[in-house]
């Protein structure tokens, strides 16, 4: 395949039949080596629930991490009440769900996370009673909207 001479080497006839073929298979195992790597990154689609409150707290900084970190991923995000997502969960139409407390099953793994202060708001109109902390029955007079 080589001729070697005192300070040269060049291919012989049969060498040189040979290099076609040999240029292939370097590129085909070049291909190959760049998808290997490109199968150890964490790569494809985040199915992504997320409660209500959470969308408007650390949602945002989150997915800001999630992309730096594994910009491979792409996320499909669901917001919906803490029962529906974990309905969701259950039957695998979710990855990861991010709930309002934990989900009382053997097949589900919990992680809990930071807390966050949330607060009751309403307008001064109300002249709610003592401004301080009220009861349950001093806000069982008023109708209240809230979420699951």
């Amino acid at each position: 395949l080589f001729e070697r001479q005192s300070s040269t080497v060049r291919l012989t006839a049969e060498g040189q039949r040979l290099l076609p073929p040999a240029q292939r298979v370097l590129r085909v195992a070049e291909r190959l080596q760049l998808t290997a790597n490109s199968l150890s990154e964490t790569a494809g689609v985040l199915r992504l629930g997320v409660a209500e409150t959470i969308v408007h707290t650390w949602l945002p900084d989150f997915l800001k991490e999630l992309q730096v970190n594994y910009p491979l991923v792409d996320t499909d995000i669901v917001v919906d009440t803490t029962t529906t997502l974990r309905n969701e969960l259950m039957s695998h139409r979710l990855d990861l769900a991010v709930l309002m407390g934990p989900i009382q099953e053997y097949s589900i793994e919990n992680m809990e996370l930071p807390s966050f202060p949330l607060v009751w708001v309403c307008s001064p109109a109300l002249k709610l009673p003592n401004r301080g902390k009220l009861t349950v029955s001093d806000l069982m007079q008023f109708p209240i909207i809230s979420y699951a």
